[in-house]
């Protein structure tokens, strides 16, 4: 059964691979979409941080609680208002104490956007592993 018997030309390799990925199978999507969702909301999150960074101001504030081993709250306020949120120390930074007095950064145009770590670092700590990429 080789070629003198009229059978037709097996197809090549390249031509099998090649015929492989102009049709992919669905669970190649399936591995690959929470990868590029994830990267999705850690970019975004970085460039919220980085663009918050250029307009960066900074008050005192108060540590309320630590919850959960790390998560520290706290509380500050600018002018008349009083804003409550939470962050998780990242990289073995130092976990402050309830009632400690912290300085706290946060974005002078949308002061929701605040943190007790600088805010041009958790805009490269939002990136994880990839914060050469941001330079």
């Amino acid at each position: 059964m080789g070629l003198l018997s009229g059978s037709p030309e097996r197809p090549s390799w390249l031509d099998r691979n090649l015929g492989f990925w102009r049709r992919p199978p669905l669970w190649s999507l399936i591995i690959v979409l929470p990868w590029l969702l994830g990267a999705t909301v850690f970019i975004w999150q970085s460039y919220v941080y980085s663009r918050a960074a250029a307009r960066q101001a900074t008050t005192f504030g108060e540590v309320t609680e630590v919850a959960q081993g790390n998560r520290v709250h706290y509380s500050f306020a600018i002018g008349d208002h009083a804003y409550e949120s939470w962050e998780i120390p990242l990289y073995n930074r130092r976990v402050p104490l309830p009632g400690e007095r912290v300085l706290v950064y946060y974005d002078s145009e949308t002061p929701m956007v605040n943190g007790i770590t600088d805010l041009h670092q958790r805009s490269l700590d939002a990136l994880g592993p990839a914060p050469p990429l941001s330079r």
